[in-house]
Order: structure tokens, then sequence, then C-alpha cells
């Protein structure tokens, strides 16, 4: 067997292992058929990727949680995580709403979206639940919208659809250049407008 092959199998292993340590959760189906579930993203000037959610966790499961969980997306293909975990009240995982927006870890999840499950774990990082996108993306499709080209099948952006952001980084430090030489602005505030931006800072010196 070969060292490659080697090295994925192990990887492969360590996602299964993770996964399997927490439970899986689903969108909760009202009395009338509604499934409580939508994901919804945008690629252009408004980005973001948000999912809206009530699971089907028990009363007795969520009392045995501690108050606070954290949240995460994982890349089951890399064993690689989003982002920095977010604290978030244990009610989340009843019925929650939540969301990426930063640029660089946004512009990540979107075209790998089936590849990704949704991890809340305790203080300790230990898995307790879980979604597995991909799943939702191809078992509720309608309740997945692309708000920036609606002809995209559910949760399949590809790279090339997504802006290039070397070009508007460009413009957006010569925009926050110009207004720190004018005085407009601190260099403070303007390396604070282009992270959010997912840009470079400037050197104000």
């Amino acid at each position: 067997m070969k060292l490659g092959t080697i090295v994925l199998l192990l990887s492969m292993a360590s996602v299964n292992v993770f996964a399997s340590t927490g439970i899986k959760l689903n969108p909760k189906i009202g009395t009338d058929g509604h499934v409580n579930l939508g994901i919804q993203y945008a690629y252009d000037d408004s980005r973001s990727w948000i999912i809206t959610f009530a699971s089907d966790i028990s009363n007795q499961a969520l009392q045995a949680l501690p108050q606070t969980v954290q949240w995460n997306l994982l890349n089951v293909k890399t064993n690689q995580f989003l982002q920095q975990w977010t604290s978030v009240s244990k009610d989340t995982l009843v019925a929650g709403s939540l969301s990426v927006s930063s640029v660089n870890p946004l512009f990540q999840l979107l075209p790998e979206m089936k590849s990704y499950i949704l991890v809340f774990s305790d203080q300790s990082l230990q898995t307790l639940y879980y979604f597995d996108i991909g799943d939702l993306c191809n078992i509720y499709p309608e309740h997945v919208a692309d708000l920036t080209n609606f002809s995209n099948k559910a949760c399949e952006v590809s790279k090339d659809q997504l802006p290039d952001l070397g070009n508007k980084c460009d413009k957006q430090q010569q925009r926050e250049g110009d207004w720190l030489r004018k005085g407009l602005i601190t260099c403070k505030i303007a390396n604070t407008q282009l992270a959010k931006a997912g840009c470079p800072a400037i050197d104000c010196q």
C-alpha cells in the first residue's frame, strides 16, 4: 500500500471517529410536513452563508447539555475546521440561525458545502451533535437558496463563480489609502475595513 493511500485512510478514519462521537441531528418536521430548515448564501456584493433550523433534539437530551456549547464547520475531506469556534447557548440546538460572513472562510465553504458538517461541541471540543450539510443539501434541495445564481443546483457553487478578490482588494486598498491620506479615517479604521472585506492590510507608515 502506498504512503499516500495510508495517509488518506488515516485522515478518513479520524473524520469518521470525530463525527461518530457526536449524535447526528435532523431538521424537525412539523405535523403538517413542514421541514424546519433553510440554507441560503450569496457571494456578490452581499456575502454570507446562513443556516436556520429547528432540530429533532429531545428535551431530555437538551437538559443534559452544558449551558453553553460551541459550533464550527468541519470539512470531512480535509479534516480541517473552517474558522474559530463560536460559543452559543445550548438552546441554539433546538432552534437557531448560524452564519459565516468573513470572506476567506466563506469562499472556502461555498465550493465544498457538501463536504462539511456543522459541529456542536462542549468547551473541551468534544463533539456533542452535528448536522451533515451534504445530506441536508441532497435531501432538502428545495430548502436551499443560492441568492446570487438562482439557476445553480442546491449547494453547488463552482470556484469560477466566486468573484476575484485580488482585483477588488486592489481597488479597496486604493480607496482606503486615499481616505487615510486626506485624514478622513485612521490607519486602524482603514485596516479594519480591509479585514472585513478579506483584503490585506495597508502599510500606514
